[in-house]
Order: C-alpha cells, then structure tokens, then sequence
C-alpha cells in the first residue's frame, strides 16, 4: 500500500510541477514567482515520494536520507505551497530572495523545535497553519473554481493532520501510506487553485 501511494505522489507531484510551469511560462511579473516556488515545492514532495521507494534498506546512511527528505517535504514544501496562496490571495509579493529566506526560515525552526523535543508539537500545530492558510487563502480568491479546489484540498491535508501525519493529533500512530495518497489528491488541487487564481489576475 505503502509503494502504491508513493508511486501516486510521485506521479502527481511531477505532473502538478509540468503542468503548472507550461500553464504560466509566459508570466513575465513577480507572480511568476508563485509558480516557481510551488513547482519547487511539488519537486520536493516528489523526491519524498521516490526517496520512500528507493531508500529501503534499514543501514543508518539510508533510513537519514529517507528522514530528510521527508521532513523536506512536510516542514518546508508544505509551507511554501501554502505560503504562495494565501500571497496570491492577499496580493503580496515577495522575491525570490525572499522567498529563499523564508525557505531558511521553516528548515531553522524546525530543527530548533526538534533540538528542544517541541518537534510533535511543531509537527501538529504546523499542519494546522497550513491547512488554515490553505484554507483561508482559497475562500479569498474571486473565482468558485479557485475556493472550491483549495478548500478541498484544505479538508484533505486537515485530515493527514488528524489521522495521518507523523504526530496525528487524532491517532495513535503515523499512517505514512495515507499521508501519501492525501498529498497526492491535494497537490493538484492547490495547484489548480493558484492557476485560477493566476489566470484571472489583472497583468502586473
């Protein structure tokens, strides 16, 4: 089950990063930045998902690599998409620098959180912010296409907090092959509210 699922976000983080980066090549604004960060981002849930099918063995060198790169993806890629509707939504706009500083930013509290054994709490009220900036950026946004899509999307990721993620605030116990498959539904989702959002933008 667990492959099945890694497979799924793999197959839909790259296709969510192709299709968006073809949909907006020729956004020639700061919004293209958006775009980037979120094809950034689906990159890093992408090596997430290859890395758990990959990365197999139980030796110490592996079982490090396949923990970066999930953390990689929960504490930082998660952030960032997020981060970019709720900009999208109330209309900032940030560089690249900045973005890359922000990027700093979630890697450097997530490591302070782990070093103080804070990392569960971290991990729960982290995925709340998301699904609440998710959320809340998505009922922003003009278009029922754009709230429709990012509120689901917002459900979705608001159940892997309950149920799924690493410190499940409802559950025992992680259920990573649940994890996947609800990233894997909720990438596209969000990408497909940016797009709307994007698309009915005014030119900048």
């Amino acid at each position: 089950m667990q492959i099945l699922s890694s497979i799924a976000l793999l197959l839909s983080s790259v296709l969510t990063c192709l299709w968006l980066l073809q949909q907006h090549k020729g956004l020639e604004s700061e919004a293209h930045h958006l775009v980037r960060v979120f094809a950034v981002s689906s990159l890093f849930l992408a090596a997430d998902a290859m890395g758990n099918m990959l990365l197999s063995s139980e030796g110490t060198d592996q079982a490090t690599l396949r923990l970066m790169l999930n953390n990689l993806a929960l504490y930082a890629a998660l952030p960032l998409i997020a981060t970019t509707l709720l900009a999208m939504a109330k209309g900032w706009h940030w560089s690249m620098a900045g973005w890359g500083r922000w990027l700093l930013g979630l890697i450097a509290f997530f490591e302070l959180t782990r070093r103080m054994e804070y990392g569960n709490y971290y991990t729960q009220l982290m995925l709340l912010l998301v699904v609440a900036a998710i959320g809340f950026g998505s009922l922003l946004a003009p278009q029922l296409k754009a709230k429709a899509a990012g509120s689901s999307a917002a459900l979705l990721l608001l159940l892997l907090a309950l149920f799924a993620s690493p410190a499940p605030l409802l559950s025992a116990s992680a259920q990573p092959a649940i994890q996947y498959l609800l990233l894997a539904i909720s990438l596209p989702l969000m990408a497909v509210t940016l797009h709307w959002q994007l698309k009915m933008a005014p030119a900048q």
